[in-house]
């Protein structure tokens, strides 16, 4: 019930409530004090039993009037409601006056007319009209009653107050359709932009997750991705190879921030976009340093998009790298099997000439002039036989046994039997790995380790450190000569002169040597590379001129160790 009262008296449009203070409260007591002072002096003389009952029922509605104005002068949401009420107990109270006074020509019907214009002021159109028909029929019906108990038979003063008030309802009602009119206007236009704010919502949401679909699947794809607008300017870049904290408009001009590029791959990247956003697709071929500090070759190509144009860039350094070493592997395997075969053959040669000589050394006499000479003949004939070991040892390594190795007691055995060719000047310190054992020939891998050692020593002329450590790692497939898996790792670091990338590259390679003429075979490297691989592992190399070299002797750790 209170609920279809709501709706019945519902507001006008940006209605505000008329303020019951002070003029209205007051303008209230004046005219009800007016009444009484009609009714004590002489007024209402035909229904004077009425007057008490009239002035009971004024006084509650007045008082109950009070208390609700009173409570809600602050609140005027409340405060519409309550005229709402009060609005009809007007009414009622006018239409009891008028009976009380039961004059036909009274003033008090005039009274509500005044009302019926200010409940326009608050209300719609449907509570406005619904007031007047009611004070009219209250009003015709209070006068007829009036006019029967007196002996009247004519109505016209009822039927004209009724006509005057629901005229005046009906008049004052349609000041309220325009603003009912504007009111559905503005209800529709709410309507229309909610819907449309919410098609703008949904839309900004759809345009989010789309964008953060694209930030995630971008972050995470394996290139470098790159958008440029119409003035080849970037706008986005991607977290490739690595984040990036520093703003896209970098100071120095970069083309693409985190990352440095020498001064023609810059260009290049430049031209490219410039050519994409002219429609012209670019391939892109760059080598660059990341802020983390790794080098990294890219490759790609410049596209035309619709706001400017992108790049996309895939990281081919580990391809070009694995490129590399197969290549090297294959050039190394072919000589590798050259060098064995001529080795063999020249073995053959090298086995007459030293039995011939041991023949002829024996026939001669103790004081014979040719003595020295066949003696430097054998010399050199040994020392040949050491070459076409070490060369078949390097085309065909041979493991005659393979144990349980320890590699603390190999590095310790190692270093005791380096250290009298070591300088004093040279310092080695060795940490082993408690527990770490591998399937491999002890002799070969100490071959191995005596080859780096004396390396070390060789590129410290002036003196310095050695240091051996040992460590377990997990390797790829690619990266050693067997299965990936758990792997030993000895490396052994030196503080000497270092060498230049060029060096590096070739330094594996049969018959390369850095050292003078005669010091040196370039066959040490070579074989400890084939004697690692032969066993399953690998050997990698890190050095920069004038601050040292490291190699990092990879073997495949045994099953206890894995467990």
């Amino acid at each position: 019930m209170v609920r279809k009262w709501q709706r019945f008296a519902e507001p006008a449009l940006s209605a505000v409530p008329i303020q019951p203070y002070p003029v209205n409260s007051a303008l209230r007591w004046v005219l009800l004090a007016v009444f009484v002072v009609y009714l004590l002096t002489g007024g209402a003389t035909e229904t004077r039993f009425l007057v008490p009952i009239g002035l009971g029922v004024a006084l509650v509605v007045m008082g109950a009037t009070e208390a609700a104005f009173y409570r809600f002068r602050r609140k005027p949401e409340r405060l519409l409601q309550a005229w709402s009420v009060i609005v009809f107990c007007d009414v009622f109270v006018l239409v009891l006056a008028t009976l009380v006074d039961s004059d036909e020509h009274s003033p008090i019907p005039a009274i509500a007319v005044a009302t019926i214009f200010s409940a326009s002021e608050m209300f719609r159109p449907r509570y406005v009209v619904t007031l007047a028909i009611t004070a009219a029929l209250a009003f015709g019906i209070e006068h007829a009653a009036v006019d029967l108990a007196q002996g009247q038979t004519s109505f016209a003063t009822p039927i004209i107050w009724a006509i005057v008030l629901v005229g005046v309802g009906s008049f004052a009602s349609t000041r309220g359709l325009a603003d009912e009119k504007l009111r559905r206007e503005l209800i529709e236009a709410e309507r229309r932009e909610r819907e449309q704010s919410d098609s703008l919502r949904d839309a900004l949401a759809s345009v989010r997750s789309s964008e953060s679909r694209f930030e995630t699947f971008s972050d995470h794809a394996p290139a470098l991705m790159l958008m440029f607008d119409q003035e080849a300017k970037l706008t986005f870049r991607n977290s490739f190879p690595e984040p990036v904290t520093a703003p896209l408009a970098t100071a120095d001009g970069a083309p693409i921030p985190g990352l440095t590029l020498s001064a023609e791959d810059a260009r290049q990247v430049t031209l490219a976009v410039s050519a994409a956003v002219q429609g012209a697709a670019q391939s892109v071929d760059i080598s660059v340093m990341s802020q983390g500090g790794r080098r990294l070759r890219l490759r790609g190509a410049a596209f035309q998009i619709e706001s400017g144009a992108g790049v996309i860039l895939r990281d081919v350094t580990t391809e070009l790298e694995l490129a590399s070493q197969v290549s090297r592997a294959q050039q190394l395997e072919t000589v590798g099997t050259l060098a064995g075969g001529v080795a063999h053959d020249f073995n053959n040669l090298l086995t007459a000439i030293l039995g011939n000589l041991y023949l002829v050394k024996g026939s001669l006499p103790e004081d014979s002039p040719a003595l020295p000479l066949v003696d430097e003949a054998k010399f050199a004939g040994e020392r040949g036989a050491e070459l076409v070991r070490r060369l078949l040892d390097y085309g065909r390594p041979t493991l005659d046994r393979v144990d349980s190795t320890d590699l603390n007691n190999l590095i310790r055995a190692t270093v005791e039997l380096a250290r009298p060719a070591l300088s004093p000047r040279v310092s080695v310190e060795a940490k082993g790995c408690d527990g770490a054992t591998v399937l491999g020939n002890f002799g070969s891998l100490q071959q191995v380790l005596l080859n780096l050692l004396f390396n070390a020593r060789d590129a410290m002329p002036e003196g310095g450190a050695i240091r051996i450590s040992c460590r377990e790692i997990a390797l790829p497939d690619h990266l050693v000569a067997g299965p990936g898996g758990e792997f030993w790792e000895i490396a052994v670091s030196d503080t000497g002169i270092g060498m230049s990338a060029e060096t590096s590259a070739r330094i594996f390679d049969p018959f390369f040597t850095t050292k003078e003429i005669g010091a040196g075979s370039g066959l040490g490297l070579a074989t400890s590379l084939s004697i690692v691989r032969a066993h399953g592992g690998s050997i990698s190399v890190e050095s920069e001129e004038g601050k040292g070299t490291t190699f990092r002797v990879h073997l495949p750790a045994t099953s206890a160790d894995r467990s």
